[in-house]
């Protein structure tokens, strides 16, 4: 396994985790479909694409109680400080926080600086659907301007 240093940065001080991770095997040339969607999405492509879905426009990374439970059991944070430091309330519900970074693009907090997500193990449901939500049904032309894994059927 690699180790890779991830700085978080939060309103009041710098946090720093280590975190193991390494390219997991169900990702190697592996094509999902799903009834009802009519794209198919190659999951080896997350491997080179940069992560454009974790980067771009500000958005929502919506989290649940378990997520926010799973990704501060990895962190190795309990949750009073994990919701303070790694998540954001919006609209009654908490999100992921976003970093703006120099090209005045947003990122997910936990993409580092390889563009692999830190927390891969304990991704948020969201995340794991990616990129089978409902909206794309109607805008597969922008999914796949994003998503270079995702090809029509």
């Amino acid at each position: 396994n690699t180790v890779y240093v991830v700085y978080y940065y939060t309103l009041d001080f710098y946090s720093l985790f280590l975190i193991s991770m390494s390219e997991p095997e169900h990702l190697k040339n592996s094509v999902v479909k799903k009834d009802g969607f009519s794209f198919c999405f190659n999951q080896a492509a997350c491997s080179s694409c940069g992560a454009r879905c974790c980067r771009g426009n500000s958005g929502n990374i919506w989290v649940n109680s378990n997520d926010i439970y799973n990704i501060c059991k990895l962190l190795g944070v309990n949750q009073i400080d994990g919701l303070r430091l790694f998540f954001q309330k919006r609209e009654n519900q908490y999100t992921i926080r976003e970093q703006l970074n120099d090209r005045n693009d947003y990122r997910c907090i936990f993409l580092n600086n390889l563009n692999l997500c830190s927390i891969y193990d304990a991704r948020p449901s969201q995340c794991r659907t990616y990129p089978f939500w409902d909206h794309f049904k109607m805008d597969i032309d922008g999914l796949v301007k994003e998503c270079k894994g995702v090809q029509k059927l």
